[in-house]
């Protein structure tokens, strides 16, 4: 799926300069830097996965260039949400053309894919979120942090403030005399 320079500028906010005279560049489309986080949804058989923010390094008019710590295989598919970007719910399927190490000193992996979709629905985009415990539900929740560790936490000998505390009034009357 090829954007339009329209939709490209309006979810980016940055337009896209040709440059076709350049012989050095081989591209069918510039590409653009861009250096933000993101986050993605890897797909798994139509269903988006957990979250993972990424690193978009660049992108063009038909694809993007992402910096991860995970592998992923080419033609594995994920949901780029550029929810951000735009301030409501939108996301593009992207498909992986390429995966090499890169990143810093090589332990992150530099991941080419191409736009294959545009997703507007929430529910595409954004999977289920995971059930959360309720305080009600869980009694221990209800207690203070320091009563749910008191265990854990050493009891201090203090006897040696009391001892101090009396060299203190010692020396008072001592000095009061």
């Amino acid at each position: 799926m090829l954007l339009t320079e329209k939709i490209f500028q309006s979810i980016f906010g940055m337009c896209i300069i040709d440059y076709s005279n350049d012989a050095a560049e081989r591209r069918e489309h510039p590409r653009v830097e861009f250096g933000r986080r993101a986050t993605i949804f890897a797909l798994a058989d139509g269903n988006p996965g957990p979250a993972t923010i990424i690193l978009i390094r660049d992108m063009s008019l038909k694809g993007v260039g992402i910096l991860q710590s995970e592998r992923m295989e080419p033609l594995d598919e994920f949901v780029l949400d550029v929810s951000k970007f735009v301030g409501r719910p939108l996301g593009i399927r992207c498909s992986v053309e390429r995966c090499e190490p890169g990143g810093s000193g090589g332990t992150q992996w530099v991941i080419g894919a191409t736009f294959e979709e545009i997703l507007e629905s929430e529910e595409r985009l954004i999977p289920a979120p995971a059930p959360q415990i309720t305080a009600d539900a869980n009694p221990r929740r209800r207690q203070p942090i320091l009563a749910r560790l008191q265990h854990l936490l050493p009891r201090p000998n203090w006897s040696w403030l009391s001892r101090a505390q009396q060299s203190v009034t010692i020396a008072k009357r001592l000095l009061t005399r």
